[in-house]
């Protein structure tokens, strides 16, 4: 399987958990494909 990598200006805080929505979504796509999140805020 392809390494998912996503590139963004804005990043969920990691101390804060998440509701639902995108932030969620990738982190558990990133998390079972061992893909990589990456940016600045």
């Amino acid at each position: 399987m392809s390494r998912l990598v996503v590139v963004s200006n804005r990043l969920a805080d990691p101390r804060k958990s998440a509701a639902g929505g995108l932030a969620v979504a990738l982190g558990e796509a990133l998390a079972a494909t061992g893909g990589l999140w990456f940016g600045w805020s």
